[in-house]
């Protein structure tokens, strides 16, 4: 039995073995180029903070890979597995020492799980790791800046607004007031935005709320001063690590 199947244990069983399974065929099925290009684009999806970034990401990727003979959902995802391996702590996870050779031979000790309509699939999964963990190294330090960056309290994912005038009334309809005796008359019109922020986890991940262009303006007023004093921190810290190395 392989370390892999050891792993996932029971969850190496019925659907999830065969979406692996099926990830990895699609995989194997891409042109050396697109295998290699997905490699480089699987890191950059470790370091995306935002649903911008992600849909930038996606969006180019589908417009470079449009001839591919299958969908690239699948196979980015499976390598990123492996991209997380590669950057694990050795200590947590000893996989991470693993050669790209051993990690495919030992992967292909599990019951068919290499495509038999693809020559070579060992050899070819081998060298898709070979260059996933080539650009996977080098960003060590970037993924683990972000897993600190997000880590902690659920991290913004990305944002949403609308705009909308509201009609001021002199006079509104109260509960038991006879409707055929109701006139609406609006005396004015006051402009709120309704804003919807998402964050990457928590229960809800959506919340809500709404501010006049008043209010809008304090937050931002806020934010930006938040802003400065992060950079101020960032910069103060750097300036008297320098001093004491």
């Amino acid at each position: 039995m392989s370390k892999f199947e050891t792993y996932f244990g029971q969850q190496m069983r019925g659907n999830l073995n065969e979406d692996f399974k099926k990830d990895l065929a699609s995989l194997l099925k891409l042109t050396p180029n697109a295998r290699n290009e997905l490699a480089k684009a699987v890191v950059r999806g470790l370091l995306t903070l935002t649903d911008k970034e992600e849909r930038a990401l996606r969006d180019e990727l589908a417009t470079k890979f449009k001839d591919e003979p299958v969908a690239l959902t699948g196979p980015f995802q499976f390598l990123g597995y492996f991209a997380k391996m590669f950057l694990a702590d050795p200590d947590d996870d000893p996989r991470a020492k693993d050669e790209p050779a051993k990690i495919a031979s030992d992967l292909g000790k599990m019951a068919d799980i290499y495509p038999k309509d693809v020559s070579n699939s060992q050899e070819i999964f081998a060298e898709v790791l070979e260059a996933l963990k080539k650009v996977a190294l080098p960003a060590k330090e970037a993924v683990l800046q972000r897993t600190y960056e997000t880590g902690v309290l659920p991290s913004f994912k990305g944002i949403g607004t609308t705009v909308e005038l509201r009609g001021i009334q002199d006079i509104e309809f109260q509960f038991g007031d006879v409707v055929e005796q109701y006139t609406p008359h609006f005396v004015g019109l006051v402009g709120v935005a309704s804003i919807r922020i998402r964050v990457d986890e928590g229960n809800p991940d959506i919340f809500c709320f709404q501010a006049s262009d008043r209010q809008l303006t304090n937050l931002i007023d806020a934010l930006r001063a938040t802003q400065k004093e992060l950079r101020s921190l960032e910069t103060k810290v750097k300036a008297n690590g320098n001093r004491t190395s």
